[in-house]
């Protein structure tokens, strides 16, 4: 009995083995599958009992591959060479920034001095009353350490 019960275990393992490999697949072999085109505005977001979530970043999109969902299917199933997805979802997702983005963003953002923060943190918590609570919301800000003193810290 324990013979049948540890092979039904290692099977159920490779099955998920095999499930879990054919969805990486998928999502490392999208480009190839789907076309450069589609690929830059979607991605495969989950598989679940057959059906593929697919993530899109606009309604267009979205509505142009639910006219294409049965190529997909079939061109998925090709490229797998398994029947595993059945039907396809669309889900409207934020498409991550590119990298050139990123990268001006980051360059784009101005540069000030520590004296300059200092001072502009000392307008935006003027209102403050309590003048321990302002020290400290400054001090979390500029990311300084709470029981440094204030006169270590601009030395």
């Amino acid at each position: 009995m324990k013979e049948i019960r540890g092979a039904m275990e290692e099977l159920i393992f490779d099955l998920n083995m095999a499930k879990l490999m054919s969805e990486a697949k998928l999502a490392k072999d999208w480009t190839k599958i789907a076309g450069s085109h589609i690929a830059e505005n979607s991605k495969p977001v989950s598989l679940i009992r057959g059906t593929l979530t697919l993530g899109v970043y606009s309604s267009t999109w979205s509505n142009q591959l639910s006219l294409m969902r049965a190529d997909l299917i079939k061109e998925i199933g090709r490229h797998l060479q398994e029947d595993m997805v059945k039907d396809i979802r669309f889900k409207l997702i934020e498409r991550p920034p590119k990298e050139e983005e990123a990268k001006k963003a980051q360059r784009s953002r101005p540069k000030i001095d520590p004296k300059g923060r200092r001072e502009i943190l000392q307008a935006l918590t003027k209102n403050i009353k309590d003048e321990a609570l302002a020290e400290g919301l400054r001090r979390a800000i500029l990311g300084e350490e709470l029981d440094q003193p204030a006169q270590e810290r601009e030395e």
